[in-house]
């Protein structure tokens, strides 16, 4: 049962099936993402709230850690390959466009991409009216001449989103030790597989800029016309172009 059901629920999740079953796993020219962020892992010598499954001095009420990692996601729903990029500062719009257009040339390496569809929840960054996060979608369109569509689950779904259970995996083996140092944590990321295939762990080290405001003008006249929203799921179901429609 989902709480605080909204009225466009069952259509919300009508498109994102439809999305799904649409995609073609034999056509490299399309590739489909499901992206999100983890819960912030903090690095210390803590046993994951007593969560930890070996016998280790750990510090659970101590407020002192080094780092708060934040992890973002990406898997890749043809090929089950994981990328998880962990920044010690906030998981902001850019942070993200920076990581999925890492995944973008690598893809590129191999086929010329000319769609990506991104399967996404309407978190506060990522969200279909942030406008910052549209800036930056609408560059990275731009910049890697491919189409970009995001496809949105409804609220108070985000479990439904699949990297959710990548996220559960990493989990029960972070659980496993104390995560005292950066080195440990992406040594055991990056020893972890999720369908027999091992995440690829990186840690960005880069801050961005908060708080970035985007003003109505630049909406209206430079973001929105590459913008292509369905009717009657226009937070929901978003299509970005390369060039102003």
């Amino acid at each position: 049962e989902i709480i605080n059901k909204i009225p466009e629920t069952d259509a919300i999740f009508e498109n994102v099936n439809d999305c799904l079953e649409s995609l073609d796993s034999n056509n490299d020219e399309v590739a489909a993402i499901s992206v999100d962020d983890k819960a912030t892992k903090k690095i210390g010598k803590f046993s994951d709230n007593g969560m930890s499954w070996i016998n280790t001095k750990a510090l659970d009420h101590d407020t002192i850690f080094k780092y708060a990692i934040k992890p973002f996601g990406i898997l890749d729903l043809k090929t089950n390959d994981v990328f998880v990029t962990c920044t010690p500062y906030s998981s902001t719009a850019e942070f993200k466009i920076d990581c999925i257009e890492k995944y973008i040339i690598e893809k590129n390496k191999k086929c010329k991409l000319k769609k990506l569809v991104i399967f996404l929840d309407n978190g506060p960054e990522n969200s279909s009216r942030s406008r910052l996060w549209l800036k930056q979608i609408k560059n990275l369109s731009i910049k890697c001449d491919i189409v970009i569509q995001l496809v949105y689950y409804p609220p108070y779904c985000s479990k439904y989103n699949k990297i959710e259970r990548v996220w559960a995996r990493i989990q029960i083996e972070w659980r496993r030790i104390t995560m005292d140092s950066l080195e440990k944590l992406l040594n055991c990321l990056n020893k972890i597989t999720w369908l027999d295939k091992k995440i690829k762990g990186t840690l960005s080290m880069k801050e961005y800029e908060k708080g970035i405001k985007i003003s109505d003008y630049e909406m209206e006249t430079k973001i929105n016309p590459h913008i292509i929203r369905e009717e009657g799921l226009e937070k929901w179901s978003l299509v970005i172009t390369p060039y102003a429609n």
